[in-house]
């Protein structure tokens, strides 16, 4: 039997324990069916349940897990658990702040019912409705994200038309979805991609249209999360002088140093990721950046191809 990721058995443990503690002796081949498990999946999963307690771990500490002779399951919690949970005010505001950002992530399937935890939870922390924390994990197309999570729930693959901002061009990519990441205001899809023959991630707001194949022919994640961008050892790498306008490059760019001058102006080091990108960004900066240092990178002659390239457009 094939053995599903940590990450997925979890977030079914947490939806099958609560209902076999609301519903105590149910078969066992009930339960397997309501959560579409088979018996042996779902006795596999309950097995983690007999590991689940607090210090120091004697019989009373410990969730209990009992099936009988007729396959009828109970699960016991420990007496800490049966306990009201009292949070701090800075944790209940963690938690309201959770709840919000759940809302986006799990798409419009599931608001109902996150829109009612989120009502009771406000209400309970004496939340005013105007007062409501307001999370946006990133921007993106809804019905786009929706066929994405669709996609990685039905673990068939997708062909992209994707930009590439640092090569400037377009690509027809066939992925297969792996989960989709929100990061400093965008989202990412993470996946194999077969024209790269490699693991990829890609910004969603940069997919241009998407087609669901009814199959996967991609290799499975062996990561329970998505690696965001990290510069290689090798890259070039710049350092720029940026006049007080410019600033915005210290946002919207991966940075490795960043000194502060007095008179206002800000030197920092970048990744050059790919030529380009920083073509398009010194053309768009002009005057208001000075290269201060360059490893590995001519950057007077791609600064002129830049600008040549922009005038044979015209």
């Amino acid at each position: 039997m094939a053995r599903r990721p940590a990450h997925e058995r979890i977030k079914r443990l947490l939806s099958i324990i609560p209902w076999i503690v609301a519903n105590p002796g149910e078969e066992l081949a009930n339960i397997a069916g309501r959560f579409n498990l088979t018996p042996d999946e779902l006795l596999d999963d309950l097995s983690i349940v007999y590991m689940v307690g607090i210090p120091p771990y004697t019989p009373d500490a410990l969730v209990d897990v009992e099936i009988d002779e007729d396959s009828c399951v109970w699960i016991r919690l420990a007496d800490y658990f049966s306990r009201p949970l009292q949070l701090t005010p800075s944790q209940g505001l963690a938690l309201l702040a959770a709840t919000e950002a759940t809302r986006e992530l799990s798409g419009e399937s599931f608001a109902p019912a996150l829109e009612s935890a989120l009502t009771k939870l406000s209400k309970a922390l004496g939340v005013d409705e105007s007062e409501v924390i307001d999370v946006r994990l990133g921007e993106g197309d809804s019905k786009l994200l929706a066929e994405l999570r669709s996609a990685i729930e039905s673990n068939v693959d997708t062909t992209i038309n994707y930009y590439s901002y640092g090569r400037n061009s377009n690509t027809t990519r066939r992925v297969t979805p792996w989960r989709l990441v929100a990061d400093s205001g965008f989202w990412y899809l993470q996946g194999w991609c077969q024209l790269a023959k490699s693991e990829r991630l890609f910004r969603v707001d940069r997919i241009q249209s998407l087609e669901l194949h009814e199959s996967s022919t991609g290799q499975a994640s062996d990561t329970d999360h998505a690696e965001m961008f990290t510069a290689a050892q090798g890259a070039p790498r710049v350092k720029l002088r940026l006049n007080p306008s410019s600033l915005w490059v210290l946002e919207a760019y991966p940075t490795e140093e960043i000194e502060r001058n007095d008179d206002g102006t800000v030197d920092v080091t970048l990744v050059v990721v790919a030529k380009a990108w920083f073509q398009r960004l010194m053309l768009k900066l002009g005057s208001e950046v000075e290269v201060l240092e360059s490893s590995g990178l001519a950057t007077q002659d791609l600064i002129s191809e830049g600008r040549d390239k922009v005038l044979e457009r015209y």
